[in-house]
């Protein structure tokens, strides 16, 4: 179907198609460009089967889906604060959506593992994210969250002044950077 507007006619079919890309593109920012869009639909109901799969209802999958979450690519960089207010906008809106509990808990983990896997460069396939995967990446989520709490942080060391030692200052400064955590819990001294 063509549309005729002064000197210019469009294909519509051409706009609809690049819109779409657009913004598929634009929600799928992690997917190279070289896949099709075959592949980027079939990664997305891939997606909302793996949501299915941890508990969502299907109203609170289509929401999700609304609210721009639209693969395992759009959950890396997501925190649990982050999480939580999409449950809340889900939870809250027009009619609300009630999620099961451990489907929350579920969704956490789950952001945790594409984040994982992302950073140890693995595939983040949302068919790999099964009841095995459920299991280990939670009780992994359980420890590093537990070895936060049980860390104790050492204290920073004193600004190091000329004619003070300098071997007990850097053994202090080492010691106190081994103690911080640093983006994705990776000692602060591995960093520097």
């Amino acid at each position: 179907m063509y549309a005729g507007c002064g000197r210019y006619t469009i294909n519509i079919a051409s706009i609809i198609l690049l819109f779409v890309t657009n913004v598929t593109n634009a929600y799928c920012h992690a997917i190279p460009p070289s896949i099709s869009f075959r592949t980027m639909a079939a990664h997305a109901v891939a997606f909302q089967a793996a949501l299915i799969r941890i508990g969502f209802p299907q109203a609170a999958v289509d929401s999700i889906v609304a609210n721009g979450i639209m693969s395992t690519n759009n959950l890396l960089g997501l925190s649990d604060k982050d999480t939580a207010q999409i449950l809340k906008i889900i939870q809250t809106g027009n009619p609300p959506i009630v999620v099961p509990y451990i489907a929350q808990k579920r969704l956490n983990i789950f952001c945790f593992w594409a984040n994982r896997r992302n950073r140890l460069n693995e595939p983040i396939d949302p068919a790999r994210f099964n009841q095995a995967a459920l299991d280990t990446y939670g009780r992994l989520m359980t420890f590093e969250a537990q070895e936060e709490d049980a860390t104790t942080t050492v204290k920073a060391p004193m600004e190091f002044k000329t004619g003070s030692k300098w071997k007990p200052f850097k053994e202090g400064v080492i010691a106190y950077f081994n103690s911080v955590k640093g983006n994705h819990n990776i000692p602060l001294a591995y960093v520097i």
